[in-house]
């Protein structure tokens, strides 16, 4: 039986998945995303792959995602996700998150690249993921850099050591916990105003006792400008811009 080139996974949101607040935090949300993807990889047989005769394994390079409203605890929730194409060494995949009446609650698009284990560099996609074209439509515009950050100190900056419990089984700190460490960086009040847009790109990899510097520039009204780098030798991990809902 050939596996459709469109997956939905169906999650209902669990206690230990919800901020504060009582709602889906951003972390799980993409938790939920990463679990849909690679288990439509998998379905398709391409989650464990070799190249040239050598394992390789997938690692998220970007997350751009459009955030309409956050599901509560116990809601369910539908991820659709699917192949929409390649760029370079990339493979593109789409999401659309809708809650049980249908309605749009995320939608987003992830950019993917082949690791190399031993000399961790990206690899060419092989073949069988360049077949998987599946629709070429994404829900929310391609790849763009980010804007320059501001040459002015950070307004908000914290330090995070990255711990056993960070780690997923690629040995280096999780996607998803780079945007906990995005949030915890934060104040209350900003925190407090509904996030409608996060693009994040990962540029390198965070590993065990690794000191994560995380700093956030407020570019202008509802927009901050993010970056990760790894203290002291300031290698940059990752990069980030967030839109706010503006303060009442």
């Amino acid at each position: 039986m050939t596996t459709s080139l469109r997956w939905t996974e169906t999650l209902r949101v669990r206690s230990f998945d919800v901020a504060s607040d009582g709602l889906l935090s951003l972390p799980a949300l993409a938790g939920y995303l990463q679990e849909a993807a690679s288990r439509h990889a998998a379905a398709l047989e391409v989650a464990f792959l070799q190249v040239e005769g050598h394992p390789v394994f997938w690692v998220l390079h970007q997350l751009r995602l459009q955030l309409h409203r956050r599901p509560a605890w116990a809601e369910t929730v539908h991820v659709d996700t699917w192949p929409c194409g390649h760029r370079g060494l990339r493979a593109l995949r789409a999401y659309a998150v809708r809650d049980e009446n249908g309605c749009l609650l995320a939608e987003g698009l992830s950019a993917w690249l082949l690791v190399d284990p031993v000399r961790r560099r990206p690899v060419r996609l092989p073949p069988e993921v360049l077949r998987l074209r599946g629709e070429a439509t994404s829900p929310v515009p391609p790849e763009t850099a980010l804007p320059a950050v501001p040459e002015i100190p950070p307004r908000w900056s914290d330090t995070v050591r990255v711990r056993f419990s960070d780690l997923d089984r690629n040995g280096h700190a999780n996607n998803t916990r780079y945007l906990a460490w995005l949030l915890d960086a934060l104040p209350d009040t900003q925190r407090a105003r509904p996030l409608q847009t996060l693009v994040i790109t990962f540029r390198s990899e965070a590993r065990l006792d690794d000191a994560v510097v995380v700093e956030s520039w407020p570019l202008e009204p509802n927009r901050l400008r993010h970056r990760f780098t790894r203290d002291p030798d300031r290698q940059l991990l990752a990069e980030a811009l967030t839109v706010w809902a503006a303060s009442d």
